[in-house]
């Protein structure tokens, strides 16, 4: 079995889970967290009687699949859109199979290739067009031995997300070279308002990936799911079966009650988004020395020195101007850094400040 490393998994646990008190992380990628309070979880509605918490799993697919319009057989619940992505390179990859990875890009899926013993080429989205994809020198890259294209959709690092046009000529460039697309859409909900969007479309040679951490800050409950087409739903249950059996009978319980709450969770975190999209649109007007764009929709955006022999030292930023960054080679562009907006506003200002001190030094 090949040694596996994700960088900024590791790197990011970290932080997180021993948080320095004078540090400022702008390098979340999501909303603030609900409160226990926020959600108001009934215990005596979960359960742990298996036969009541079968009904749930029914109940929560259809659930689902009335939020994004995806048909109950096209739907498998999992532990978070991480677990979605493990599972699914598994079902539609076999070992020795080629995939191409967008660049750059979360580096899990390059992880995940390499536990499956996957040969992986890249292409690069374009930095200078809102990193869009360009159709035609995508298809150059396939070769007869490509069975996949991996992409994130909203694009992370960027925020951005691709136009509807590229997004079907994808599909259709899938549909004509007999591959899959696997897209991770952990973010796109940011795009509809606190309603449910997906790229999936049914019958297409597409596959996608999605939970509420990013967009509703419930990262904690790790509820999240896979559209794919029946047959490779089938697939990806026979390995669930060898991962874990059963999902905790609680946790369906708790999910379920979190749906109807979505759009109140949502009203009150755009507020804050859009007056913190402000905040970090202003401040980046002021800085000489950056280019980059903020996407309208998200809470991440790239930056990167107009100056690209400049590489950003982010580690070296957080030690002595106590902000912290992502530095863009997790993500395989060490030229960049990631800013993530969701935190609290005032937050946001502190960090900032510090951040522009950093890049003027």
């Amino acid at each position: 079995m090949p040694r596996i490393s994700f960088p900024y998994m590791e790197w990011a646990r970290a932080h997180t889970a021993n948080p320095e008190p004078d540090l400022i992380n702008l390098g979340v990628s999501e909303v603030v967290h609900v409160t226990t309070d926020e959600l108001n979880v009934d215990i005596s509605k979960m359960t742990i009687n298996r036969k009541e918490a079968y009904a749930q799993f029914i109940e929560i697919k259809e659930v689902i699949g009335e939020r994004y319009k995806v048909g109950t057989d096209e739907i498998l619940f999992t532990l978070g859109a991480s677990q979605s992505n493990f599972l699914a390179f598994g079902a539609l990859f076999d070992y020795g199979d080629e995939v191409l990875i967008e660049m750059p890009t979360y580096k899990a899926f390059h992880a995940i290739a390499e536990f499956y013993d996957l040969a992986i080429r890249e292409f690069y989205r374009d930095k200078n067009k809102d990193y869009e994809i360009n159709i035609d020198e995508l298809k150059s890259r396939i070769t007869a031995r490509t069975r996949g294209i991996i992409i994130s959709q909203s694009h992370n690092p960027s925020g951005f997300t691709l136009k509807e046009k590229t997004m079907n000529d994808l599909i259709g460039l899938c549909e004509e070279m007999n591959i899959w697309l696997l897209s991770d859409e952990i973010y796109l909900d940011f795009n509809a308002n606190g309603k449910g969007v997906t790229s999936y479309k049914s019958k297409s040679r597409i596959v996608t990936t999605q939970s509420f951490t990013k967009v509703f800050g419930l990262g904690s409950m790790r509820c999240g799911w896979t559209f794919a087409p029946p047959d490779v739903i089938e697939k990806l249950r026979k390995f669930e079966n060898i991962c874990y059996v059963e999902l905790p009978y609680f946790y369906v319980g708790s999910c379920l009650q979190v749906f109807p709450k979505i759009q109140e969770i949502w009203n009150k975190r755009i507020v804050m988004i859009e007056k913190n999209r402000k905040i970090l649109k202003e401040w980046l007007s002021r800085q000489d020395k950056l280019t980059g764009k903020i996407p309208e929709t998200g809470v991440i955006c790239f930056l990167r020195f107009k100056d690209e022999s400049i590489i950003p030292d982010t580690d070296y930023w957080a030690r002595k101007f106590r902000v912290q960054v992502v530095n863009g080679s997790v993500f395989g562009d060490c030229h960049s850094f990631r800013i993530g907006y969701g935190c609290l506003s005032e937050n946001l200002e502190k960090g900032l400040e510090k951040l522009e001190k950093a890049i003027n030094e």
